[in-house]
């Protein structure tokens, strides 16, 4: 079990994320995360990663930022995914575990329109 972060899935990598953004003019903000994973022996193991900060940001942009961060990660840590039965993400962020169903819901039902008939940018990005 991942120390302090609940059940840990075996059979999967379990990435935990967190944003932050300082409240000031400068508003310095930042993300982390842990991988947690079982290796081929049944022992678990943890990478963390923490980049360099971002200015000018909100909390919600980097709790989203970290999902994201985490992912790209993913792929520079783990050449061989194919070990992974998936890549469980936990984020302490109501605003990101209650937009995510309705992002991959309303989004594709919409034709990828916003509320105000245009598309959205970035398309190609959206829809992988």
């Amino acid at each position: 079990m991942a120390k302090g972060l609940g059940i840990l899935d075996e059979n999967a990598l379990n990435i935990y994320t967190d944003g932050s953004s300082y409240p000031n003019k400068q508003r310095a903000a930042g993300v982390g995360m842990r991988f947690v994973w079982v290796n081929e022996f049944g022992n678990e193991e943890t990478e963390d990663y923490a980049p360099v900060g971002w200015q000018s940001s909100t909390v919600d942009e980097m709790e989203i930022e970290a999902c994201t961060v985490a992912l790209k990660e993913t792929r520079r840590l783990f050449s061989d995914m194919s070990r992974f039965r998936r890549v469980l993400i936990f984020s302490d962020s109501l605003y990101v575990t209650d937009n995510f169903v309705r992002a991959m819901n309303v989004w594709p039902n919409r034709k990828w329109r916003g509320a105000n008939g245009v598309a959205v940018e970035n398309i190609e990005g959206c829809k992988r």
